[in-house]
């Protein structure tokens, strides 16, 4: 009797904390032209000799340069993907899952970190709750559900959410987390990079998203959790232009300075509940990973003509810099986005 309450107890607070207002959004597997499964399970195959052998590393790892590769990196960029697929284990060690305490198993929101001390997040997941004990972090996961030895479980010290954030239009949707003690920083944990401030990737760019969302639209509260993917999910995404957002978004005020799109017109693939706070993610040409947009919102899951909406980074770095310090976070010079974007 005390669990079925627990149970119905975190699914009363996730609804509360990520369904009233926002979209918490998720990847959303669809259709057949995914990877079939058994290729991520060969990649975990193919990387259980190297994770061994690299285990005693301790030197600090470069800002977004995975020591394993993504399944999507052994392919070229496609022009469309249906669904997500699972991501290999450790393929995106900067990949955070906010969970709350004392409850096990009970992701809320995704985070990415960019520091030994600092997580960075959406501040819908927190602003009707902002008090750090309600929260823990946990870094190095794949899967949510089990106990890996990777993983490392990490307090809450400091929510900072920003002090413009409009709650209704979802303007300034970022959020930072105070680590309580420096993350181990190691090959299956370490940051992503943030850009430069006057960073653009132009519109048919692919970015990545990920995330352990609900893997396809709730229909119901408890819907959320009972549809959150136990694995780390991983997806293409091409970033849309603001003209194409608005237009297929005319109920939303998009705000081309601080908010970027992505999707597929035909719909398919998306970030749905329980992966706000994650990461819109591009690669520069040099092969560094850089966080260019933060899942904030977007109108159902997956559907045609409505792209996901993203907190933009860029247009946040001088907010970031201001509360972490120059020398806390990690920076690239100037990112530039793969062949065939603009900037």
């Amino acid at each position: 009797m005390e669990k079925n309450v627990m149970q119905f107890s975190l699914v009363i607070v996730v609804f509360v904390l990520t369904c009233t207002g926002g979209h918490s959004k998720a990847l959303t597997p669809q259709g057949n032209d995914a990877p079939p499964k058994f290729l991520s399970e060969l990649y975990h195959l193919m990387l259980e000799e190297s994770d061994e052998d690299s285990s005693e590393c301790t030197d600090a790892p470069t800002c977004g340069l995975p020591a394993m590769r993504s399944v999507l990196s052994y392919q070229p960029a496609r022009p469309k993907i249906v669904g997500g697929h699972e991501a290999v284990a450790g393929s995106w060690p900067w990949m955070v899952t906010i969970q709350l305490r004392p409850f096990e198993n009970s992701h809320l929101c995704g985070g990415t970190l960019i520091s030994d001390l600092w997580i960075l997040s959406a501040a819908h997941c927190f602003f009707r709750q902002p008090d750090p004990m309600v929260y823990e972090a946990y870094l190095g996961k794949h899967s949510i559900r089990t106990e890996e030895s990777y993983q490392q479980r990490i307090e809450i010290a400091e929510i900072i959410l920003h002090e413009d954030f409009e709650p209704a239009a979802f303007r300034n949707d970022i959020a930072l987390l105070r680590l309580a003690a420096p993350a181990n920083l190691n090959h299956r944990v370490s940051p992503a990079c943030l850009p430069e401030d006057d960073v653009k990737v132009g519109p048919g760019s692919t970015c990545v998203i990920t995330g352990w969302g609900d893997t396809e639209e709730p229909e119901t509260a408890s819907d959320v959790l009972a549809l959150f993917s136990d694995v780390l999910l991983e997806a293409e995404v091409p970033i849309v232009s603001h003209w194409t957002c608005r237009h297929q978004l005319p109920g939303y005020s998009v705000d081309r300075t601080t908010q970027v799109c992505a999707g597929y017109t035909e719909g398919g693939v998306d970030t749905c509940q329980g992966d706000s706070g994650g990461p819109l993610m591009c690669e520069s040409r040099d092969g560094h990973w850089f966080l260019y947009g933060i899942t904030s919102y977007g109108e159902g899951c997956a559907q045609p003509r409505n792209p996901a909406v993203y907190t933009k980074v860029p247009a946040m770095v001088a907010w970031i810099r201001e509360h972490t310090g120059d020398s806390s976070a990690t920076y690239i010079p100037r990112a530039v986005p793969q062949a065939g974007s603009t900037v």
